[in-house]
């Protein structure tokens, strides 16, 4: 365990009590505007990256689109879901479905809370190696996987000259990391699934 499975865990724990103190229906517009947010900015960050591209690296701007374009749709849906709370006019006193079922959702937005921070994590090289060493990145990772499979062709192709996600392949009975010729014979059988 390193300082990796800590933070995760803490988001995890966090992110679902919170979400069970707030009850069902704030959490759903909590989680909608993560996902939309998520797709939106994948999606559209290179437009915006065009303009902060003048005065950032280029690299950094892709990012910095992808991040303004995530917080403004996640602003607008919590501002959303917000007013229809208001306008639904949920009890004061939540019942224990509602906060039962509150942080159940809180436990799905942090796993895809941390299904982002594994794909930035595996981008930066300080990080990336606390990830190879992580118990919790090898749980996490086939649902980054599918975040990168529910992204637009262009943004995966940036991703993937910057992550990698098959270093974080390992055995499922021990959790020890694979041969390197293991691992190049699985790089291979994925890399032609995505032909």
């Amino acid at each position: 365990m390193n300082w990796i499975d800590i933070l995760f865990i803490f988001i995890l724990i966090a992110t679902a009590a919170y979400s069970a103190y707030r009850g069902l229906v704030k959490e759903i517009f909590s989680l909608a505007s993560l996902v939309i947010g998520y797709i939106s900015a994948a999606n559209s960050y290179l437009k915006v990256s065009s303009y902060t591209a003048k005065l950032l690296n280029p690299a950094i701007s892709k990012w910095v689109g992808f991040a303004v374009i995530f917080i403004a749709v996640w602003v607008v849906v919590i501002l959303i879901g917000k007013l229809l709370q208001k306008i639904i006019s949920v009890s004061v006193t939540l019942s224990v479905v509602d906060r039962v079922t509150g942080g159940v959702i809180g436990i799905i937005k942090g796993i895809f809370i941390l299904s982002i921070l594994i794909l930035l994590f595996s981008a930066i090289p300080f990080t990336e190696r606390y990830l190879l060493k992580s118990f919790t990145t090898k749980y996490m990772v086939n649902i980054s996987k599918v975040l990168i499979g529910i992204s637009p062709v262009d943004f995966v192709k940036e991703l993937r000259g910057e992550v990698n996600m098959n270093r974080f392949i390992t055995t499922r009975d021990s959790g020890e990391e694979i041969s390197e010729e293991d691992r190049n014979k699985l790089e291979d059988i994925i890399s032609k699934e995505d032909r």
